[in-house]
């Protein structure tokens, strides 16, 4: 029923499109803003896990270029009641950032317009996101 609530209220607050600030519960309940700082980002909600709640995406389009468009995942965690920043390989960003819509990501990125782009495949553990599959595309 929580996750339900919790779904509605996040449904209704936002719209469908990006958005330029996103006010989600920080834990303890407390809220804070994403997007009051100087770099400009735009949000949208998608279940990028598969676990039923939504997960936040940002756009960053200051970080976007040649390896393409650059995006940040916060994973809501139902037990903290928080959105934590995701990561992979030691890096928060996620170029070329695809949603599967069953529990797994993809990313795209080359190193230049002229190079070949790599493609990687990560599944949600339940906890993190890991890399299962791996190519390149000349």
């Amino acid at each position: 029923m929580k996750k339900l609530l919790m779904m509605a209220v996040m449904a209704l607050a936002l719209a469908p499109s990006f958005s330029d600030t996103l006010t989600v519960p920080g834990g303890n309940g407390e809220f804070k803003t994403l997007g009051e700082d100087e770099v400009e980002s735009k949000y949208s909600l998608k279940d990028a896990n598969n676990d039923g709640y939504p997960d936040i995406v940002e756009y960053l389009p200051e970080y976007s270029g040649s390896m393409g468009m650059c995006y940040s995942l916060y994973m809501y965690n139902p037990k903290t009641q928080k959105f934590e920043k995701a990561e992979v390989d030691g890096d928060t960003f996620f170029y070329g950032l695809e949603i599967k819509g069953d529990g797994t990501i993809e990313t795209s990125a080359s190193a230049s317009r002229i190079g070949p782009t790599i493609v990687k495949k990560y599944k949600w553990t339940g906890s993190k996101w890991q890399e299962h599959k791996s190519y390149k595309i000349d």
